[in-house]
């Protein structure tokens, strides 16, 4: 059963900002993510409860799963970099 997504305008700025292929791939994982926020290339946030980031190429999605809501709120995309994580 798919989850509910909702993605925050800042991530929806960082994805308008990127070249196509790119923001291409992240939408096909995004896709992959509604089926299953847990399957992939994530890593659970520290100090942070029930955030979640997911690696695609060298971006990062930065995700929150609220299971009761069965509800996936993307707060950002963004390239890594040294800054990435602060």
């Amino acid at each position: 059963m798919s989850w509910l997504i909702h993605i925050a305008d800042q991530a929806q700025k960082s994805l308008k900002r990127l070249p196509k292929s790119s923001a291409g791939k992240i939408l096909l994982v995004l896709e992959d993510i509604i089926e299953d926020p847990y399957f992939g290339d994530i890593r659970k946030v520290k100090g942070e409860i029930d955030t979640w980031r997911r690696r695609v190429g060298e971006y990062r999605i930065t995700y929150v799963v609220l299971v009761n809501e069965k509800l996936i709120k993307v707060t950002d995309i963004e390239r890594k970099s040294d800054h990435t994580y602060r």
